[in-house]
């Protein structure tokens, strides 16, 4: 069950997202109504006004050998240029999408 929802992009409480992590950087702005008042609310509007400084995303590695190429696991660093970007969380490998995920 653990590559279905990471396939579906079903974020995991407590290994893919904590407490500091918010609505807007996760992707789950639609699960917020803003039409009712609620702790944070402020906050949340002042950050989607300022934008956000990092986000919770799905890579999907391409071209991957499944026999000699390592599998990640979560809590890989994520490289662009050469220099870190981001730290994986989850990972498993999606068979519906044919890579891992």
């Amino acid at each position: 069950l653990r590559q279905l929802r990471i396939e579906k992009f079903f974020v995991y409480w407590g290994q893919d997202i904590f407490p500091n992590v918010t609505p807007l950087e996760c992707g789950r702005m639609y699960r917020v109504d803003f039409s009712k008042d609620f702790i944070g609310r402020e906050a949340l509007l002042e950050q989607k006004k300022a934008g956000i400084h990092k986000r919770f995303v799905q890579l999907l590695v391409q071209n991957h050998d499944l026999d000699s190429d390592p599998w990640p696991q979560g809590g890989e660093l994520i490289y662009r240029y050469g220099a870190p970007v981001g730290r994986t969380t989850s990972a498993a490998y999606g068979y519906t999408l044919g890579c891992q995920v």
